[in-house]
């Protein structure tokens, strides 16, 4: 579940025998308000960027509005375009402990100005070990609860993460077009993985997708709030139940589905 939402934008990158060396450079004749989000969203994953050019008089034209505008832009981002008001996007995520995967989530939320509300922090954690064992559904419990006040919200979009192997590695606009541009008929969208956890006896029930991964992974859920709710309330929990079998199960109901 490593970075799930950077394996929603970025693709997976495998090196075979040594990794190559990367060299990061920018060109920029002057320090701005641009240069400094850039250089503090690498800090953010240690990447260092060699700066050219800084102190240069800059006789490169106003590229702001000829031809080339914003071409990275244009290769990396769809346009975002709402028609009518943007819907209000609520980010969550479950956290008992402070932890490094925490700290690491929230700095990369504050890179892209991301608020996140951490539930949970404080509270005994009993949702068991689930890195090597089935458990967390301690998780649903707390959003059930938290999320009770946004049941009736038609226009409301949840977006939950998990704590400590998730970071952002784009702005919530970014993240919204794509889920409105590509995922427009769906009304909850999980991210997925290449393995059946944590029952691979369902395996042959999942219905056969397309492109991508085909086995859901909870660590990542986007969807409307009224649905979000609904379907985190459809029957109890216990803290040490497992929340991908519950997902798991509710998405393998085609009445659900």
């Amino acid at each position: 579940m490593l970075v799930l939402l950077a394996a929603l934008l970025l693709p997976s990158i495998v090196w075979c025998g040594s990794q190559p060396n990367v060299v990061v450079v920018t060109v920029a004749t002057e320090d701005t308000d641009g240069l400094r989000r850039l250089l503090k969203s690498a800090e953010t994953f240690n990447i260092k960027i060699e700066v050219l050019g800084m102190g240069e008089e800059w006789n490169g034209g106003d590229t702001r509005v000829e031809q080339m505008l914003v071409l990275l832009a244009a290769l990396l981002l769809p346009s975002i375009v709402w028609c009518g008001s943007q819907p209000n996007v609520v980010v969550v995520t479950v956290a008992t402990e402070d932890t490094d995967g925490l700290r690491r989530l929230l700095k990369s939320a504050e890179t892209f100005n991301i608020k996140i509300e951490v539930l949970g922090m404080g509270e005994e954690w009993n949702g068991g070990d689930t890195r090597v064992e089935q458990g967390g559904g301690q998780k649903i419990r707390l959003l059930r609860k938290a999320l009770k006040k946004y049941a009736d919200e038609k226009d409301t979009i949840i977006l939950f993460v998990d704590a400590y192997d998730v970071v952002f590695t784009a702005s919530i606009d970014t993240i919204l077009d794509r889920f409105l541009t590509h995922y427009e008929d769906y009304r909850v969208l999980f991210g997925a993985e290449p393995y059946c956890w944590p029952d691979e006896s369902l395996a042959i029930e999942y219905p056969v997708v397309e492109f991508g991964k085909r086995y859901l992974n909870s660590g990542l859920f986007l969807g409307y709030a009224k649905e979000v709710y609904k379907m985190i309330s459809l029957k109890d929990v216990a803290d040490n139940d497992d929340d991908q079998l519950y997902y798991t199960m509710v998405y393998l109901d085609e009445k659900l589905r």
